[in-house]
């Protein structure tokens, strides 16, 4: 039986790099395991330093007008025993969720002109590359088929703290779309709100407007 949750929460931030190095500050003892692809032994488990680089990458990719392709789907825990691994013949493996995680995962979206909507979680080609995406489930259900609160898990926890930083350290983003200023509930960090140049953005005609309380 595979890992079945809903009710979803789910917070699309975009922060600069020291933005995350501070937001990994505030989860002690947190770690990252890829999810989705076979790894190698090697490349089971990535660190915050790792992960920080690649964010980093995917930033000077996104300023030099490419597309950001070094970051992947992860699971944060600090519970290595939430996840399942699945070994391959060839001695590599593959992350499975056993229990609730905060699933971490590089978030795009479009801006429809005609329908005046964003929509998260898009990959056509006209996508707009915001930072992260961070979903944590409200109920879980276990091999039994019993249903559980994940507030019952310690990740539940770990995804409190995440959202209290986030709250406190980033704002809802103040886009300007055909003259009109319109606040967006995906959320963009104190520092680089006041010094990004997105080439996605201006491509589709999108501003970012000062933030006024």
């Amino acid at each position: 039986m595979g890992y079945h949750a809903s009710k979803w929460q789910k917070l699309q931030v975009f922060l600069s790099k020291v933005e995350l190095e501070n937001l990994f500050s505030s989860l002690e003892k947190v770690r990252i395991f890829p999810l989705g692809k076979i790894l190698s032994l090697d490349d089971r488990e990535v660190s915050i330093e790792e992960y920080i680089g690649l964010y980093q990458r995917g930033l000077e990719d996104l300023f030099d007008g490419k597309e950001p392709k070094t970051l992947f789907t992860a699971a944060w825990t600090n519970d290595i025993f939430d996840l399942t691994e699945v070994k391959t013949k060839d001695g590599r493996a593959l992350w499975q969720i056993k229990r609730p995680v905060i699933q971490v995962n590089p978030h795009f979206f479009r801006y429809s002109h005609v329908d005046k909507a964003f929509r998260p979680n898009v990959y056509s080609g006209d996508r707009v590359f915001w930072g992260l995406q961070f979903a944590f489930p409200g109920i879980f259900q276990d091999e039994k088929k019993q249903l559980f609160e994940t507030k019952e898990f310690v990740n539940f926890i770990y995804f409190t703290k995440l959202r209290k930083w986030i709250r406190d350290n980033t704002f809802a983003t103040p886009f300007i779309i055909d003259g009109i200023r319109v606040i967006s509930p995906m959320r963009i960090g104190r520092e680089i709100l006041g010094t990004l140049k997105h080439p996605h953005l201006v491509r589709e005609k999108i501003e970012i407007g000062s933030y006024a309380n």
